[in-house]
């Protein structure tokens, strides 16, 4: 087994919950041989916080089967894997219909036709209920073998009309539902991740969206096609700032969701996602009587978050915490709560190789904002100088301008001149091999080049022209790391603060 597999093994073992640490002991005293050896191996990989292969060796010296150590890994692998498996054979409506399928087929090759057939029957009715068409094409695969054994002895005309309409329907919702993720993964790409949302790439989304759309029948949508619809509205909406109809479209799924509570058992991601999702949107749009009800309903998730996979636990950790931050950080003056900030800190380092970058990132950047709202400027620089290091333009350009100009208005607030000079020079020249640049980024630029200009520069009308420039724009997006429109209007209120003071 090769370093990277190793540590895929080390990564899946500090993945295990404690029930399933558990059931995998019991597990492997059921199903493993020679004296255990993959139950030790696996003990003591366990107890490592980083791998490390040599005291692995070293505490195994005295076992054989340390010589073959990369094949007892493998195997160790294959056990864990094997051990998940039948622990959640009977969590989801999936596993569910694939223990159904595997039954089928056990009977059907033992000649126990009957047992087969009312076996398919369950399954065609539950995955039904749960609109899981892949699944039911599978099922209607076994149900052709059954009826050619029995010559079609009981299937007439008719109700061979009626399969046929049936598989039809079920092969067109699996095509709708496709469709679907296409689209919104399309949009996805483009918005979020290939490039900042400039007006070209919105017309981009806008004329994809009425090609794409508009040929969907949306009368005969299933439940999951109707929220994955919403979702893509909602996403869209979200991105070309009709925050409300974003909100509605949330809303409408929400609805769903709690009209039909079966559809989404076996997917708490989805209501995690929509519950921070409405939060968000609801803080943006100041609905304060809804952000405490959702950031209450979220943190009440936690536990099913914890006693789920590790995947959750991550999704979770950053939907929470991302809008704490943002919550407590739109307050006018804010005081550092210490308990939640250590248990953001403990979160980022415990999913070091789990949380994706840019979700890293982007909690990394709301605690710059929350420190420097808190006064503790020093702090902020420290943090957005770290993402700085890490973060460039391909990656997320928004992002990265955003903390580019954030960084730009700390070492303004700490009257760092020299040093602002020199960043901003550096970021001129991002900024020249960027062509994505949205219209704020083009806004901030010219203020800072007015700013970095003049040896003693007019700020109080800088920030006038700021603050009148950043009004006229549709599109807003650097918003969602730092407002700078608001920072803009304080630091000008400021001035006249002291200047009243002064008189």
């Amino acid at each position: 087994m090769s370093n990277k597999a190793s540590n895929q093994l080390f990564l899946l073992i500090k993945s295990l919950s404690k029930q399933e640490k558990r059931y995998f002991k019991i597990f492997s005293n059921r199903h493993s041989s020679d004296n255990n050896n993959y139950y030790k191996l696996y003990q003591i990989i366990s107890q490592q916080e980083e791998y490390d292969e040599e005291k692995v060796i070293e505490k195994l010296k005295d076992q054989q089967f340390v010589n073959r150590l990369s094949i007892a890994k493998t195997r160790l692998y294959d056990q864990l894997l094997k051990s998940l498996n039948a622990y959640h054979s009977s969590k989801t409506v999936d596993s569910e219909l694939f223990f159904i399928l595997q039954s089928i087929e056990v009977l059907y090759h033992k000649a126990l036709y009957k047992a087969a057939w009312k076996k398919l029957q369950r399954g065609l009715k539950l995955a039904k209920k749960y609109e899981k068409y892949e699944l039911t094409l599978q099922l209607y695969k076994w149900e052709h073998k059954l009826l050619e054994k029995e010559n079609y002895e009981s299937l007439d005309s008719d109700n061979l009309d009626l399969m046929w309409n049936a598989e039809s329907t079920v092969v067109d919702q699996i095509k709708i539902y496709n469709k679907l993720w296409y689209i919104k993964s399309k949009i996805f790409k483009i918005l979020f991740y290939s490039g900042s949302r400039t007006r070209k790439n919105i017309a981009m989304v806008n004329l994809f969206l009425k090609k794409n759309i508009d040929s969907i029948d949306q009368s005969e949508l299933s439940v999951r096609s109707k929220f994955l619809l919403h979702h893509i509205y909602s996403a869209y909406n979200y991105s070309v700032n009709e925050l409300e109809k974003s909100y509605d479209h949330l809303k409408l799924n929400l609805q769903l969701m709690e009209r039909f509570p079966w559809m989404f058992v076996d997917n708490p991601y989805t209501q995690i996602s929509l519950v921070s999702n409405m939060a968000f949107i609801g803080f943006k749009l100041r609905k304060n009587e809804d952000i405490n009800s959702l950031l209450i309903k979220l943190k009440e998730l936690k536990k099913a978050a914890e006693a789920s996979d590790v995947n959750l636990h991550i999704r979770w950790f950053y939907s929470y915490y991302s809008i704490y931050l943002a919550v407590k950080s739109a307050h006018q003056s804010i005081k550092i709560d210490q308990f939640e900030i250590n248990q953001i800190y403990k979160g980022l380092d415990k999913f070091e190789d789990n949380l994706p970058t840019f979700r890293r990132l982007d909690l990394q950047f709301a605690l710059s904002v929350y420190y420097f709202k808190a006064g503790e400027t020093r702090t902020a620089l420290r943090g957005v100088h770290s993402i700085l290091n890490e973060l460039n333009s391909k990656l997320n350009p928004e992002m990265f301008f955003a903390a580019r100009f954030f960084y730009l208005v700390l070492l303004l607030e700490m009257e760092k001149i020299d040093y602002l000079n020199v960043a901003w020079t550096s970021t001129k020249r991002s900024l020249s091999a960027n062509k994505s640049l949205s219209p704020e980024g083009f806004v901030l630029k010219e203020f800072f080049d007015q700013v970095c200009k003049n040896g003693q520069p007019d700020l109080y009308t800088l920030l006038e022209k700021l603050i009148a420039n950043l009004d006229n724009l549709k599109l807003n997006r650097y918003i969602e790391y730092f407002d700078f429109k608001k920072w803009a209007i304080d630091k000008k209120e400021s001035f006249q603060t002291t200047d009243a003071m002064a008189s």
